[in-house]
């Protein structure tokens, strides 16, 4: 399966999940680290998921999903790319 049919999977497995995530208030404004459809890890910031799933876990970009935990305004998939970073 190709890295974007990955990642529709596992947006649509975010919102599986969103309400058992919204469900704890400790949860509320965090993101959370997806990957596979399982819920890797939650953090504070996008930045400190970032460095989790890349430097931490050893992600390659492109694998692995992080969203705000929050109802979404518009159903998009955030996303980077690094192939065009020089």
């Amino acid at each position: 399966m190709d890295s974007e049919k990955k990642l529709n999977k596992d947006y649509e497995f975010f919102i599986s999940q969103l309400d058992n995530l919204l469900s704890k208030k400790e949860n509320k404004g965090k993101v959370v680290i997806i990957k596979d459809k399982k819920i890797i890890s939650i953090h504070d910031s996008f930045d400190v998921a970032l460095k989790v799933a890349t430097q931490e876990k050893k992600f390659e970009a492109g694998t692995f999903l992080i969203q705000k935990i929050e109802k979404p305004k518009h159903h998009y998939i955030s996303r980077l790319d690094f192939s065009k970073q020089t």
